[in-house]
């Protein structure tokens, strides 16, 4: 493995990959996986013995999610009007977004959302 992920390493920087997506890593959940620059998110199955991962560059810059909300739009299931969410402060998104990766991250969608 070591040696693959000096290859991959290289082979990233080479090609200037800015997202990178992997099946079949046979990653042991205990194992750490970091390579320099990218920031991994992995779904690991040790029973089926194989796994994927997502590898995505840090110098992406973030998403402005705020500035394609149209303001006169329907609200959201939930009641919450598009113009509120256009107001949030930067750390309600923060936390927002850390909601929704663990969501991502632990596979878990709301019946409400399906």
């Amino acid at each position: 493995m070591r040696g693959s992920k000096v290859v991959l390493g290289h082979f990233l920087s080479q090609q200037g990959v800015d997202i990178c997506l992997l099946s079949e890593t046979f990653l042991n959940p205990v194992q750490a996986f970091r390579l320099a620059n990218y920031v991994c998110n992995r779904t690991d199955r040790p029973t089926a013995g194989s796994g994927t991962a997502i590898l995505v560059g840090r110098a992406i810059p973030p998403l402005n999610a705020r500035s394609g909300l149209k303001v006169r739009k329907a609200l959201d299931p939930n009641g919450i009007p598009n113009r509120a969410l256009k107001h949030l402060p930067q750390r309600a998104l923060s936390l927002l977004v850390q909601i929704f990766n663990a969501i991502l991250l632990i596979h878990h969608f709301s019946t409400a959302w399906k």
